[in-house]
């Protein structure tokens, strides 16, 4: 049931009402995920929170010290925590009589509210049985500002919390993924895109097109290392282990710029055209697969020489290569189309309509169940192709803006990364079954990553956003 409450606070019992007058300069909240709830719990309860622990809560027995909490403040610098919910706020609202100076001081003028603010660190175990009072969608929406209220009983309690924290719970105890550290990408402003890695030398390359650079991280000491710079708008990474030579396709002036990866020398630029996208590796043509231009997949060699393309109908996004066969398969949002091809008759052989959803940019593939893993945007579904015949067999509801997603063979699962601020981990239950198991707070606009399975590890690149600063988030697979 939806209740609108007025402007101001002249209902007494409602004490849980916000200042309007504070309000107004407060940018409205608008976190990705329109389903978050920002939960008001009861007056009494929420004052014994502040009261009781002066805003610092105590670890739960059994727990160690380093048990993690629900930080205050969404400004970037917590543990991985969405910024709608890294602050549970208490609002209180006192009433108290004023008196005039000129009248009576016996007699009470008038009644006035006031309005307390207090933001609390929050353990998980001590709101699991909190009372709950009123949840408001935390949209932003115009809905907000006019204060329509979600009215909740402590009968739906486990339900209203379950919807705010299942985030929380699965970031500090869940079985299939954990934070387990944040590496800072200093002075990186801007989108950030697609990512490669350097298995034995323990390094990540970072494609950080906002900031025309190409960012190297160590992972075992968890620091940035250096930065590529006057790169125009890089996009595609790839680290080649068996020359030791980092390519990157930059978008701006369509270009492969190719480095010695020890001393980071530029060694050879290739000018390919328009939009230099997405970089795969040919293990069978030992060649590097560029996506660039109008339509286009071009092939280099070790050294940059172009040996061969081939002609698509519009620009590539994701593509992806069959390990025993010869097919690559290709994501042509603009055409609203997956699109095979030969790469060693550089030939299109099937167009496969994409209709049940569009903006089809991340792709995975399952070999062994033979099933392309289409992330598309609008609406945030994850499709799933045959990649024999072209049909579509299953469509599942995801994180919303992705822009990358893997498939974990080892244990059957889908790790989709969305700007919307969340990863989301569907489990394999068939060749054409997935359910959601999971879903982790990452941050707004956090889209891209790698999932290394060497390494067990999955990392999500989140972008410099006002007080949100750039760094790498790593997770644990499980």
């Amino acid at each position: 049931m939806l209740k609108c409450f007025p402007r101001c606070g002249r209902d007494t019992g409602n004490a849980l009402l916000r200042n309007p007058i504070t309000e107004k300069r407060k940018p409205p909240l608008n976190p990705p995920d329109e389903r978050l709830v920002r939960v008001l719990l009861d007056a009494k309860f929420a004052e014994r929170l502040v009261d009781d622990h002066n805003g610092t809560p105590q670890c739960p027995p059994g727990r160690g010290q380093n048990h993690p909490v629900i930080h205050e403040a969404g400004v970037g610098k917590t543990s991985g925590l969405h910024p709608a919910i890294q602050r549970l706020q208490i609002d209180r609202c006192h009433h108290r009589r004023e008196r005039t100076a000129q009248a009576d001081p016996h007699r009470h003028r008038r009644v006035k509210t006031v309005f307390i603010h207090r933001s609390v660190k929050v353990l998980p175990h001590q709101i699991e049985h909190a009372p709950v009072v009123d949840a408001i969608p935390a949209t932003g929406s115009r809905c907000d500002e006019r204060r329509l209220w979600l009215r909740a009983s402590p009968r739906r309690l486990s339900l209203a919390l379950f919807l705010l924290f299942a985030g929380v719970a699965h970031t500090q105890e869940s079985p299939f993924l954990s934070l387990a550290a944040r590496i800072e990408l200093p002075n990186v402003n801007g989108r950030i895109d697609h990512f490669s890695v350097d298995l034995q030398g323990h390094r990540l390359f970072v494609s950080a097109l906002g900031n025309h650079t190409v960012e190297v991280v160590d992972v075992l000491s968890g620091k940035h290392l250096r930065a590529l710079s006057g790169l125009a708008e890089p996009q595609g990474v790839y680290y080649d282990p068996s020359t030791k030579r980092l390519f990157i396709a930059c978008a701006q002036d369509g270009a492969v710029k190719i480095y010695d990866a020890d001393g980071f020398q530029l060694l050879e630029t290739v000018k390919l055209g328009g939009d230099a996208d997405n970089i795969r590796y040919d293990a069978h043509g030992t060649r590097v697969i560029v996506g660039y231009g109008d339509g286009a997949l071009g092939f280099l060699d070790s050294k940059g020489k172009k040996t061969g393309e081939i002609v698509l109908d519009a620009h590539p996004e994701s593509f992806q290569l069959e390990k025993a066969g010869a097919r690559v398969f290709v994501n042509v949002p603009d055409k609203q189309e997956i699109q095979v091809a030969d790469i060693f008759d550089n030939k299109l052989l099937a167009r496969w309509p994409v209709t049940s959803a569009l903006k089809n940019y991340p792709m995975a593939l399952d070999d062994a169940d033979h099933r392309l893993l289409v992330g598309c945007r609008t609406p945030a579904r994850m499709l799933s192709i045959d990649t024999q015949t072209g049909k579509q067999g299953a469509s599942i509801e995801i994180v919303g803006d992705t822009d990358d997603l893997f498939y974990d063979s080892a244990r059957k699962r889908v790790y989709v990364i969305g700007g919307q601020g969340f990863v989301d981990v569907l489990e394999q239950k068939g060749a054409d079954r997935y359910d959601r198991i999971a879903r982790y707070p990452t941050a707004p606009g956090a889209r891209t990553g790698l999932f290394v399975p060497d390494w067990s590890k999955l990392f999500v690149a989140v972008p410099h956003r006002a007080e949100q600063r750039a760094e790498i988030l790593v997770f644990e697979t499980k």
